[in-house]
């Protein structure tokens, strides 16, 4: 009962900076890729036989176009094809595996929300990479003074939500 609310953190990467991985030397392996993805593949609109690069970025970009807007609170923005997000975000992951590129865990998003997004671009698909995959803590002396105290270092995150 009651409202849940939870933090989620990552790292942003805009549509444009995910095609720049596709250059005119790789995308002729990953056009076979696209075009035999479930679902996206129906909904990708070119012809694998005979496509150009510019063609198939075009293609590619139309695939996450977005229709409807984001609000200050709440907002309609979604896929112009009706794929879900978690549709590109398998279709990325397999694009990311066919250039054997070591990159962490991608996940696609559209925010939808001013407030409950911000710093975030709205209405329209970005990337997010897990933030624990792009980074190595290590202990400073002074958490190394704690631990020895403690005997643990015992990190933690919380929302405080206020009424």
């Amino acid at each position: 009962m009651g409202i849940d609310y939870y933090n989620q953190s990552g790292m942003l990467v805009r549509l444009d900076q995910m095609i720049q991985l596709i250059t005119k030397d790789n995308f002729q392996s990953l056009v076979k890729i696209c075009c035999d993805h479930d679902p996206c593949g129906s909904e990708f609109k070119i012809v694998p036989q005979v496509v150009s690069y510019d063609d198939f970025i075009a293609a590619l970009e139309e695939l996450h176009k977005c229709i409807g807007e984001a609000g200050k609170y709440d907002g309609d923005a979604r896929l112009a094809n009706g794929l879900d997000t978690d549709d590109l975000t398998d279709l990325w992951d397999s694009i990311v595996e066919e250039l054997d590129l070591n990159l962490p865990f991608l996940e696609a998003h559209i925010f939808n929300s001013g407030r409950q997004a911000m710093d975030c671009p709205l209405g329209c698909v970005c990337f997010i990479f897990d933030a624990e995959d792009c980074y190595i803590k290590r202990i400073s002396p002074k958490g190394k003074n704690l631990q020895n105290i403690t005997g643990e270092l015992n990190f933690v995150e919380w929302t405080d939500v206020s009424c």
